[in-house]
């Protein structure tokens, strides 16, 4: 439960109450202003805590998901009214490397991709205004592409892209083992991931 949120000059304090191996627990979240240098405390009444510490936030999610998603997260929904550490795109494609792209979802992207590098700036920026409207089926395409056939721009283009529908280099077999992860990706828009988390979760759960 939120407590407070702070702005002071070395950045953002957030304070919340939650609980802990079953015992009330306070909850702080430090960060600099532009989000680096994040740092989660988890203290019990007892003196017993956790304190962890990052670059950013996408590392801290990547190095503890099982403290920063039952703890952190909420309390980030909380403020934005939205889970702003749920997987994205790049990191449920990446975790669930067996979906592949549909003929219809690779033509989508084969169209843009030569304009990618052209000659002409305008029409380079044009080609990547139409490569984010595809959304996560392009982040997709991207994942599975060979970028060793590709010229320093399209890959350069196409790494970017892929980067802003992540939130962080996930590594796919700790995921696989990361329930919450499994249940956040089992709501997922795409019908093929949600498929592959709930089979996962099965798995898990034998």
């Amino acid at each position: 439960v939120l407590r407070s949120i702070a702005l002071a000059p070395g950045g953002i304090v957030i304070r919340a109450d939650g609980w802990m191996e079953g015992a009330p627990a306070e909850i702080s979240f430090h960060a600099a202003r532009d989000g680096s240098r994040p740092r989660l405390t988890i203290a019990l009444n007892d003196g017993r805590g956790i304190d962890i510490t990052a670059d950013d936030l996408g590392q801290m999610l990547q190095k503890h998901p099982a403290l920063v998603r039952p703890f952190l997260a909420p309390v980030l929904t909380e403020i934005a009214g939205a889970n702003l550490l749920r997987p994205r795109a790049g990191d449920v494609y990446r975790v669930f490397d067996e979906i592949l792209p549909t003929v219809e979802e690779q033509r989508a992207l084969a169209a843009i991709l030569p304009q990618l590098d052209d000659e002409d700036r305008s029409v380079r920026e044009a080609a990547a205004r139409r490569l984010e409207q595809l959304g996560p089926s392009g982040v997709l395409v991207a994942l599975r592409m060979d970028f060793s056939r590709l010229s320093p721009e399209q890959a350069a283009r196409l790494a970017d892209f892929v980067r802003r529908h992540s939130l962080g280099e996930i590594d796919p077999a700790v995921a696989r083992a990361d329930l919450s992860f499994l249940r956040l990706a089992a709501e997922d828009a795409d019908p093929r991931v949600r498929e592959a988390a709930r089979d996962q979760i099965e798995r898990l759960m034998d």
